[in-house]
């Protein structure tokens, strides 16, 4: 089958039209599929959940950074290293083209305020963390991409695009064996009940605690240098608290991914000033809730009877699983909240 990659390419915009349509060229010249903000002309939080799906839903993301550090997005880093760091979380293959001599770039093409150029050497020192690579020239950036590009493809291949004309039927019947079965697993060990009798028993339950663990990256000044050093920690909950701050968003389907979101947006604004006043941080970013903790989460809710399958489906995207209340579940929202 004739299987082609989806591409995510960031950068800042007005700087690098030239290197971006050059990388894009040899995208296609590839049979990728380049993706990035030609299609998002705002860079602002009104597109951003549009750029959330698209980079969750591509197979790599590359981004190319010079000498400008970007508008800034509400968290006070730019939206370039916002996309950067979405990424990570969501686990999609990143890699990182810094110019070689940001010194040698023109000044119109640099930052000029001296916040904005630190901001600009702690993201090269991010990206300098993961894979990366350096260039001088467009015509060198694009050979350089495409070169590692292709070593990531081998040695990290992911899911790919195929035409559904080139799916044999036997292929598309096995790729929807593995989510029935799960769903069908689920559904057999953990049965929902909705005993209304045993609410006061499951309420007394739902106050035993239990931590979720997060991982963060901290800005520290380090002798004048700005860096980012990992950090780990965890965050406890009461079954009662977290189903508190969770259910409102499962009063309609919502997915995994975007209960994970909540749960790490909760849990980070909870913990933000703390661990900056603990670590004498600037920054907390790259803030992540590992997947398996929150389906730890989802399975206990759906052992307790408060959330089942929805039955919608993402048309761009089959694969993700949606929940949603029950009945039940929804009652006792209501009743959890009464009581806090």
């Amino acid at each position: 089958m004739d299987k082609r990659y989806q591409v995510f390419v960031s950068s800042t915009y007005e700087d690098l039209k030239e290197e971006r349509q050059e990388v894009i060229k040899a995208l296609l010249n590839f049979d990728c599929i380049p993706v990035g903000m030609e299609f998002f002309p705002a860079a602002d939080d009104s597109q951003w959940e549009v750029i959330r799906k698209v980079i969750r839903q591509s197979d790599y993301y590359v981004v190319i950074v010079a000498g400008r550090y970007g508008s800034l997005s509400p968290e006070g880093i730019s939206y370039t290293q916002k996309e950067y760091e979405f990424a990570i979380k969501e686990q999609v293959p990143v890699m990182a083209f810094l110019h070689q001599n940001p010194g040698d770039i023109p000044l119109k093409k640099s930052e000029t305020s001296e916040e904005s150029r630190l901001k600009l050497e702690a993201f090269r020192a991010l990206c300098e963390e993961r894979m990366c690579n350096f260039w001088r020239t467009r015509d060198q950036l694009a050979r350089i991409v495409m070169t590692d590009l292709i070593q990531l493809m081998k040695s990290n291949p992911r899911v790919g695009w195929v035409r559904a004309d080139q799916i044999p039927k036997r292929d598309e019947e096995e790729l929807k064996v593995p989510i029935t079965d799960l769903i069908e697993r689920i559904d057999k060990e953990f049965p929902v009940t909705n005993d209304s009798n045993k609410d006061p028993e499951k309420l007394n339950e739902g106050e035993t605690e239990f931590d979720i663990d997060f991982s963060c990256s901290l800005g520290i000044v380090v002798n004048g240098i700005y860096r980012y050093q990992q950090h780990k920690s965890s965050y406890r909950f009461s079954w009662n608290k977290v189903f508190a701050i969770l259910s409102p968003f499962m009063m309609n389907a919502i997915s995994s991914e975007d209960i994970k979101s909540q749960l790490e947006d909760y849990v980070l604004h909870q913990v933000y000033d703390g661990i900056r006043e603990m670590t004498l941080a600037k920054t907390v970013q790259s803030f992540r809730i590992e997947r398996h903790e929150v389906n730890g989460i989802l399975i206990k809710f759906r052992l307790f009877g408060l959330i089942t399958k929805s039955s919608y489906k993402d048309k761009n995207n089959d694969g993700l699983v949606f929940w949603v209340l029950t009945q039940y579940g929804d009652s006792m929202m209501s009743r959890i909240h009464s009581l806090m």
